[in-house]
């Protein structure tokens, strides 16, 4: 029975000790966009998101986000350079962070995120590399779930 124990405390141990090296933080919003559509086919679209975060360590707070996505005549998505910015409710800290996703389609796809500054409890993030998913839902919602690798 000892050896039960102690094996699920040990477990349990490491299991925390493997989720220290990850930070993961979830984003909700409502998305605005506008587009300019080439003769080709091709199209730009520039975007805004508001919203809220929450993260793996009991913080939440306000997000936005600025971007542009350029997709080709077939919709798929050739390149997309958004700066997203969250802020912690209680004012403890804030981060920048840029999304880049190519070759995927304009209804959501899978990419990375380089945080560019952070401050507060956030600084910890600084030039951290992250990997997200977003979707966004018919009427302008926005989902995107990342997860940053800590060293």
């Amino acid at each position: 029975m000892n050896k039960l124990i102690i094996s699920l405390l040990l477990i349990f141990y490491l299991s925390n000790l493997l989720a220290e090296d990850t930070y993961k933080y979830r984003l909700m919003g409502k998305m605005k966009a506008e587009s300019i559509v080439l003769d080709n086919g091709s199209t730009f679209n520039f975007f805004s998101w508001d919203g809220a975060f929450s993260d793996n360590k009991g913080n939440f707070g306000d997000g936005y986000g600025r971007g542009i996505r350029e997709a080709g005549s077939d919709g798929n998505l050739i390149n997309l350079n958004v700066l997203n910015v969250f802020e912690d409710s209680k004012g403890k800290g804030s981060f920048w962070a840029r999304s880049r996703r190519v070759d995927s389609g304009l209804e959501g796809g899978g990419g990375y995120s380089e945080v560019l500054d952070a401050t507060g409890i956030f600084e910890f993030l600084k030039n951290t590399t992250c990997r997200y998913a977003v979707s966004f839902t018919k009427k302008g919602a926005v989902y995107q779930e990342t997860t940053c690798k800590l060293e």
